[in-house]
Order: structure tokens, then sequence, then C-alpha cells
């Protein structure tokens, strides 16, 4: 693979042994990475992205690339190792059996095209596909499906999940085209959010990018309209909760080790577990 190196090989181990997390301890994993090998590690996320587009370089002909997303619900970056040559089913189905996809997709139906992009706990228990599952079937897999992080639940709720705004954007715009609208403020697919408050009007956005809105017409002196139809939003917007950034990263060599898990720290040894030679 043109391009790799130990540092980008350890990076990618890394992301694919924990499948999703947030930018910042990403951002970790890059400066233990780059540390562990002797590599120029600059705190910048214009190098960083450097760093990714070189290992999706390699990853181009294995249909694979390294991929960031945001999380709906808290407006948190996400980054995550994501198969680009299989459909919605052949992700699942390493996970889940034929009946636990055919009620993922029967789920995945009703969020997105709900209007706030959730879907309440007794609606999802009450599911019922052609396969058919019992109540306490059900309820496990939604388990599941939180763990492995495909799925939210909060406040009684459930919405989709890092894993899926990772892994299924494209599917959910090529199957509900019509169902599908762009936030108002950052311009990417809304499923999780609020609308207008004017009925005939079509906007939505994002509580995250609302948050943002509501704050800056706030210290302006603004209204807090809609962007559209210039309505007063009259829903209410719960206050935003703090993201640190990932740039510059926080941690040093040895927290990020901590951050990578197992995997990171028998690769940062210089293969001493292993028995290997280290100078």
């Amino acid at each position: 693979m043109a391009g790799m190196n130990d540092a980008k090989r350890m990076f990618l181990q890394i992301i694919m042994s924990h499948g999703v997390a947030p930018e910042t301890t990403v951002a970790d994993w890059y400066m233990k990475s780059c540390e562990t090998y002797g590599e120029p590690a600059r705190k910048s996320q214009d190098d960083f992205n450097h760093f990714i587009a070189t290992i999706n370089d390699a990853l181009a002909p294995l249909f694979m690339n390294i991929a960031r997303a945001i999380r709906e619900d808290t407006g948190e970056p996400i980054w995550g190792l994501v198969n680009q040559a299989q459909d919605e089913s052949s992700k699942l189905a390493t996970l889940y059996d034929l009946g636990e996809i055919d009620y993922f997709k029967t789920l995945l139906e009703a969020i997105v095209r709900s209007s706030n992009g959730q879907v309440s706990s007794t609606d999802a228990l009450n599911i019922v596909t052609e396969r058919g599952m019992s109540k306490a079937v059900i309820q496990d897999l939604l388990k599941r499906m939180v763990s492995d992080r495909w799925l939210v639940l909060n406040g009684g709720k459930y919405s989709l999940g890092p894993r899926s705004m990772l892994e299924l954007p494209l599917h959910i715009k090529r199957v509900y085209p019509d169902d599908i609208v762009n936030c108002m403020l950052c311009a990417d697919m809304a499923i999780l959010g609020q609308s207008c408050p004017q009925e005939n009007c079509t906007a939505k956005a994002h509580i995250p990018c609302l948050q943002k809105y509501k704050n800056s017409q706030q210290a302006m002196g603004a209204a807090f309209t809609c962007l559209r139809c210039n309505t007063p939003w009259a829903h209410e917007v719960p206050p935003a909760q703090p993201i640190r950034s990932a740039w510059p990263p926080a941690t040093a060599a040895a927290g990020a080790a901590g951050a990578a898990g197992g995997l990171g720290n028998d690769l940062a040894d210089g293969g001493k577990r292993r028995g290997r030679r280290t100078k």
C-alpha cells in the first residue's frame, strides 16, 4: 500500500478494533501512532486530514475508507471505518440474523419518516415484521443495537446512532428521497431535529445547530426565527452541551495509549509482548 508506514498501520489497526469513536479520541490515536514510530505529528486538523487521506488512498482498492460524520443528537464529530462495497443488509449480517435485520429496516423507516427523527420505545416494541418477533426478543435486540451504536435511546425514544450516521446515509437518501430534508443551518441531512412551527414550511434543523443559532441571535439581539419562512421558532430548544475541540489534541502520547485500549498499547510497546527485538 503506497504511502503507508508503521504509524499509519498502527492507527488503522486501532480504528478497526474500536469501530466508531469521537474525534477527540481519534485525534489522540493519531498522536500516539505518530509518536510511537517517530513520525512528526503536527497538532492541526489539516495534518490529520492528510494522514487520513493517505490511509484512504491505500484502502480504496478494498472499497473501504475512514469516514467522518456528525452525531445528530450532540453535534459531536465521529470517525469510523466504513465498507463502501456492502449494502445495508450486508453491513448488519455479521451481527444480526435475517429476522433482526428485517426488524431494523422497519424501525429505520419509522424513524426516517417521523417528523422529529424519533420513535418511542413503546412504538418500537410494537413493530410487527413478516418474520414475527416477540416483544421480549425485540427488547433484547434494541439493547444490542444501542450497545452496537446503531441506535441511541434518549428519554424513552430511539433515534439513529453514530454507526448508522457513518454507515447508512447513502442508503437512507436512496431509499427515502422524499422523506429527507437538509438542515436549514448546516445543510447536512437532518433526521433527528425540529421542524419549523409553521405547518406549511418544510424547514428542519438539528438541535445542536439550533442551539448555536439561538445563542448567536440572542447575542446580536435578533429574532430567533425560521430561516426559510421567518416564523418565530416557538419550539423549546434544550441548552447546548459543551463539546471539546479535538484540535490540538489535549493528551500526550501516554494519555492516548489509554484511549487506544489494549490493541494500541500492544502495538505501542514496540512488540515486546510478542518477543520482538526493540532498539
